[in-house]
C-alpha cells in the first residue's frame, strides 16, 4: 500500500494516510441506474445489513430510504421504497431490533423506526445533547452491540468504562454513535425502548467534519467519513484519550476516499464471517451532488495474509523448529482481521506437527502448534492456507542440519584403557622415584 500526506486540519500534527486500496472510482461499478431519477441528488447515508444481505441507502430530500437486494446476477434490484420525516442523512439496523430501521433527521436532531414490512413509523428519540447546529448537526449513524463495546475497551466520555447497555432488557443491548458535522464529534446514546435515552458521551475524531459511520463486527473497527479536506476515511478501535479536555477516539489509520466529490454516505461489508472465513471484499459509497455514479459499488477490497514469523530456520531431523511459523491476516484497510480459520499443512521433507488447525487471534495472527522436521530431506517446507486471502498460501522453509557423529563403543573402552595405562605408569614412576631418594 503506498502512503501520502494526508491533508487538511487535525487535531494534532499531519498524519500519514494510505492510498484508497480498491479500484479506482471510475472502476467501480455504478448502481445509480437502479433508480435514477430517485438518486438524482442528495443521496447521503448507506449502510450494510451483513445477516439479509440488504443494502440500505436514504436522501436528505425527499425523506425516502430504499432496500436493496442482490439479484442472483452477480448485482443487486431495487427492492422498496419507503417514506420518511424530515431531513434524513444517516441509516443503520440494530441486531435486537432486526424488524425495523433507523433513521437519523439531521436539522430536528430525531431518530426515527420504521417497520421493514410495512414502512410504519416505529419510534422516535430527541437526541437533544446534541446542540441545535442546524444544517451542520447529525449525519451518520452506526450501532455497536454490548459484546463489541466490552471488548474493544470503550469508555463513556467522563472515561468510565461503559462494556454494555445500562438499560437491559428495556434497551437495544448496545450503543448508538452519531456523526456530527460541526467539529467532527461523534456523540453515543444508549437508547431504552421507551423512546429515551442516555447520554453515553462525545468524542473528537481526525478531522472537524464527520458525515457517515460504519462499524465492522469482525475486525472490532469504526469507521468514521469526513467530508473535509478531500474526503478520508478514519479507522478507530473505539478506544479514546483525553485530549484538553475532551476526550478523542484512537485513530489507527486514515484512507483517502478515491473521489473529490461531496461524498456523505459509506458502507462496507464484514472482513470475515461468522464461520471464520474471508468476507465478501466490498464497500459502497453515496455521492450527494452527483447526477450519475449517485451510488457506487467496489468489489476489489482484498484481505491478505503475510508471514509473521518462523521462515528460513535450522534445526535437527526429528527436532522441533524453535519458533512456530505464524502469519498474519489483514483486511484490505490494514486491519488485523480475528477469528479466521487457517490451516498448516506440511508440504515437503515428511516430518509432522501439531496444532495445523489454527484460528487467527486479535492481532490477526495465527501460528502452528509446533513444527518437527523429517529426515528424507536437507530442505523442509510447510505451508499456511486460507481461501479467499491475498497472498495464500504462505510458505515456510526449514533446513534439516546434520547430526553429530555418535560415539561408538570401541572408542569408549579405548579411552578408558588409556586412562587405566596412564594411571599404572604415573604410580610406577613415583614408586621409583622413592626408592632412588632412599638410596641415596
Amino acid at each position: 500500500m503506498r502512503f501520502l500526506l494526508a491533508l487538511g486540519f487535525l487535531w494534532g500534527p499531519l498524519a500519514l494516510g494510505a492510498e484508497w486500496p480498491g479500484e479506482t472510482w471510475a472502476e467501480s461499478t455504478d448502481l445509480t441506474a437502479l433508480n435514477p431519477t430517485g438518486w438524482a441528488s442528495n443521496l447521503s447515508g448507506a449502510f450494510w445489513n451483513p445477516e439479509t444481505r440488504r443494502l440500505w441507502v436514504c436522501t436528505n430530500g425527499p425523506a425516502k430510504f430504499w432496500s436493496l437486494s442482490e439479484d442472483g446476477a452477480g448485482s443487486f434490484a431495487l427492492e422498496r421504497e419507503y417514506a420518511g420525516t424530515g431531513d434524513l442523512e444517516g441509516i443503520t439496523q440494530i441486531d435486537a431490533a432486526s424488524d425495523r430501521v433507523f433513521v437519523i433527521d439531521e436539522s430536528a436532531r430525531i431518530l426515527r423506526a420504521y417497520r421493514i414490512d410495512t414502512g410504519a413509523a416505529a419510534g422516535s428519540w430527541t437526541l437533544s445533547d446534541i446542540p441545535d447546529w442546524g444544517n451542520s448537526g447529525p449525519e451518520g449513524i452506526a450501532f455497536v452491540p454490548d459484546v463489541w463495546l466490552g471488548q474493544s475497551g470503550f469508555v463513556d466520555g467522563s472515561g468510565v468504562a461503559y462494556p454494555q447497555s445500562v438499560h437491559g432488557s428495556a434497551g437495544f443491548g448496545g450503543v448508538l454513535f452519531v456523526a456530527i458535522q460541526t467539529n467532527g464529534w461523534v456523540y453515543a446514546f444508549d437508547l431504552r425502548t421507551d423512546g429515551t435515552q442516555t447520554f453515553v458521551g462525545r468524542y473528537l475524531t481526525s478531522r472537524t467534519e464527520s458525515c457517515e459511520l460504519a462499524f465492522d463486527a469482525s475486525t472490532r473497527r469504526m469507521y468514521i467519513l469526513h467530508n473535509t479536506g478531500g474526503n478520508w476515511i478514519e479507522v478507530t478501535d473505539l478506544t479514546s484519550t483525553l485530549v484538553g479536555g475532551d476526550r478523542k477516539f484512537t485513530t489507527m489509520s486514515e484512507i483517502q476516499v478515491p473521489s473529490e466529490s461531496n461524498i456523505e454516505g459509506f458502507a462496507l461489508t464484514p472482513a470475515a464471517t461468522v464461520s471464520g472465513t474471508p468476507g465478501d471484499r466490498w464497500s459502497f459509497f453515496t455521492d450527494d451532488s452527483a447526477e450519475s455514479g449517485a451510488l457506487r459499488w467496489f468489489r476489489e477490497l482484498p484481505s491478505n495474509m503475510t508471514k509473521h514469523a518462523g521462515d528460513n530456520q535450522t534445526s535437527r531431523a526429528g527436532e522441533a523448529v524453535s519458533v512456530p511459523p505464524a502469519v498474519v491476516a489483514r483486511d484490505a484497510y490494514g486491519n488485523p482481521i480475528p477469528g479466521l480459520a487457517i490451516v498448516f499443512s506440511i508440504e515437503s521433507g515428511g516430518g509432522s506437527i501439531t496444532g495445523g488447525n489454527a484460528t487467527s487471534d486479535a492481532s490477526g495472527i495465527a501460528a502452528v502448534g509446533s513444527w518437527t522436521l523429517g529426515d528424507s530431506a536437507s530442505v523442509n517446507t510447510l505451508s499456511a492456507a486460507c481461501a479467499g486471502l491475498s497472498g495464500s498460501p504462505q510458505q515456510f522453509t526449514a533446513t534439516v542440519q546434520p547430526s553429530m557423529p555418535a560415539s561408538t563403543g570401541v572408542g569408549s573402552a579405548a579411552l578408558v584403557l588409556l586412562c587405566l595405562v596412564a594411571g599404572f605408569v604415573r604410580v610406577q614412576v613415583t614408586a621409583t622415584l622413592d626408592r632412588v631418594r632412599r638410596f641415596h
